[in-house]
């Protein structure tokens, strides 16, 4: 649907003189492969309307992906009845007004093409090798969002993003290993390269030794550190620190980690497109009145010391706070300018971790997190990957692990396993050398 088409229907059918509006269009297609052999493919369109009614600084919520006239009207009145219904909002803030921003283009994917030179790929490698059995999903998305409000904020954005997950695992599915990538461009280039990794990545587990629990040096890959990052977003609560539910808690301001910990959040980084106003949300601070809002590049840890947490206008007015961020659309953690394969010469004796799954929070105090890992657990000794072995739970703050940060690689855009599949879980950070890493109990995993 047309934005002044929208517009208009609103405008001739609403009665609250405050009202937000968020228009998502998406299409995408996504292939699904598994045991060597692709087992699903879509095309696909998608559009849905957020209308958010504000009456008398009471709220009303309602959602539509039918985007008839008629439809959007009766999603017009629920909103309404809703808001009627509710409770006076005692964090209201009034709307953010005469805000103008449109960065969307003509972006098309031509999606029969890329299903059909992923495919073509994917047939080549199947039955390469009759020990392998490949897995994987890959999708591929032009995301349209558009916010506007009764004040005059009008924002538009075009978001493309590639996402690639592959695994590799042998006919008796005693050995395993994956990789993932994302990216705003489509190129079947980024998925040859995968599997060419994982094809080396696989060589390593050749030989598998058993490893007792314990704690141990370890390499994070981006992608596992990434998870642990996006999770500590929601600890990063301006809110929980004060009412000391946090492992932040009278920490802003303060010196809490080593000189080069640098953490980050830039919307207008060359490494993938994100979103540049706030409309998705990956922490726990709800910022519905913030709906439109600016983002930009502001500081979480500067040289160790945190800088900010995430919060809201209505509670950065009401505490008078001035370095508080909203919800961020990625995060950036600083590294050297080491490339990965001179990082990891430069390790001695280390537990190369690949990926993290089942990733839960244990004590939000402490920030404590459980997990296991999963598919590439490494022996690197004198600057060599020379054996694989067992997975492990692991006990471990995110905290503690930037505290523990002994040496970084130059930072890559990761691809985080578990929490990767979100448009604001960008996250940019290297390959890490951690201290006493809690590998708690040994995983039966592969």
């Amino acid at each position: 649907m047309k934005i002044n088409k929208l517009k208009q229907i609103i405008n001739d059918n609403i009665d609250s003189k405050e009202y937000y509006v968020v228009m998502h269009e998406t299409s995408e297609y996504n292939i699904r492969f598994s045991n060597n052999r692709v087992i699903s493919n879509r095309i696909l369109k998608a559009s849905s309307i957020e209308i958010i009614t504000i009456i008398d600084k009471k709220t009303g919520i309602a959602t539509t992906d039918d985007l008839s006239e008629q439809s959007i009207i009766n999603c017009i009145k629920k909103s309404h009845n809703i808001a009627l219904q509710s409770e006076v909002n005692s964090e209201y803030m009034p709307l953010i007004e005469n805000e103008q921003y449109d960065d969307s283009d003509n972006t098309k994917i031509d999606f029969k093409k890329d299903v059909s030179d992923i495919e073509t790929f994917l047939y080549s490698v199947f039955n390469k090798d009759p020990e392998l059995r490949i897995f994987g999903f890959i999708t591929g998305e032009i995301s349209n969002i558009s916010v506007f409000n009764s004040s005059k904020l009008f924002k538009r954005t075009t978001l493309p993003r590639f996402s690639y997950s592959m695994n590799i695992k042998n006919e008796k599915l005693t050995r395993s290993v994956w990789r993932g990538a994302v990216s705003s461009v489509n190129n079947i280039q980024i998925l040859k390269d995968l599997y060419e990794e994982l094809l080396k990545d696989y060589s390593y587990t050749s030989i598998r030794k058993k490893v007792d629990a314990g704690r141990y040096n370890v390499v994070l890959s981006p992608s596992a550190l990434g998870d642990l990052l996006l999770y500590m977003l929601f600890f990063l609560s301006a809110v929980d620190a004060d009412d000391k539910k946090s492992p932040f808690t009278g920490l802003l301001g303060t010196k809490v980690f080593p000189d080069n910990i640098n953490l980050y959040t830039d919307p207008n980084t060359e490494y993938i497109k994100s979103l540049p106003f706030l409309v998705a949300n990956f922490s726990d601070v709800n910022p519905i009145f913030d709906i439109g809002a600016s983002l930009s590049k502001k500081s979480i840890i500067e040289k160790g010391i945190l800088k900010g947490l995430i919060s809201t206008r209505y509670y950065d007015n009401k505490m008078n706070y001035k370095n508080n961020i909203f919800p961020v659309s990625n995060l950036i953690l600083e590294g050297s300018d080491i490339e990965y394969n001179d990082f990891i010469k430069n390790i001695d004796n280390a537990i190369y971790i690949n990926n993290l799954w089942y990733i839960r929070g244990v004590d939000p105090i402490t920030g404590l997190l459980t997990g296991v890992t999963r598919d590439g657990v490494y022996k690197i000794e004198h600057g060599k990957i020379v054996y694989s072995m067992n997975n492990f739970r692991f006990n471990q703050s995110p905290l503690k692990v930037l505290a523990n940060i002994e040496a970084m690689s130059m930072s890559y855009l990761s691809c985080p396993r578990e929490f990767g599949d979100s448009i604001v879980s960008n996250v940019i950070c290297p390959y890490t050398l951690v201290k006493d890493f809690n590998l708690s109990s040994v995983s039966k995993a592969i």
